[in-house]
Parts: structure tokens; C-alpha cells; sequence
């Protein structure tokens, strides 16, 4: 649990950094975002872990397109969401 811990940490750092040097709806953005989910859901915080999903697919449909590579990482992320809860 720790090392999830520390990893949501970087994560949160992360996505502070991308926000700032990123215009918003940059994918680098919700590349972020989907990263700081996985830590969230490892560590059993579900609510907080579909909130930061969501906001990465509305950054990502926009730029790739609905269901196509772009998006499958945090579709997939998504699912094991639902598996987890």
C-alpha cells in the first residue's frame, strides 16, 4: 500500500505540472489523470478514481476519437474499476 501511496503522490505532481505547462484539453493532461486513477484504485478509493476517468476520456474522445487506441488505456482502466468495486 505504500508504494501506491507514494505513486499517487508523483501522480498528483504530475498532473499539477501538466496543468500548467498545458493548455487544458491536452492529452498529456489526461495521460496524467489516468496514471493518478490507477494509484486511486489500488488503494480502494473507487469514487475518486472514476472521477479522475471520466476527466481523462473527455480530454481524450475529443483529441483520438471515441473507442479507438487513444482511449482503450483508460477504457481498460475503467473496467478494472468496475471489477474492483
Amino acid at each position: 500500500r505504500g508504494e501506491y501511496a507514494e505513486a499517487k503522490a508523483r501522480f498528483s505532481e504530475a498532473v499539477a505540472l501538466a496543468e500548467k505547462l498545458h493548455t487544458p484539453g491536452n492529452t498529456r493532461i489526461g495521460i496524467q489523470l489516468a496514471g493518478l486513477a490507477s494509484a486511486h484504485r489500488r488503494l480502494g478509493e473507487f469514487a475518486e478514481a472514476r472521477s479522475l476517468l471520466e476527466r481523462a476520456l473527455a480530454i481524450q474522445e475529443p483529441a483520438f476519437g471515441k473507442d479507438t487506441l487513444g482511449t482503450s488505456p483508460t477504457l481498460q482502466e475503467l473496467a478494472d474499476l468496475q471489477l474492483a468495486a
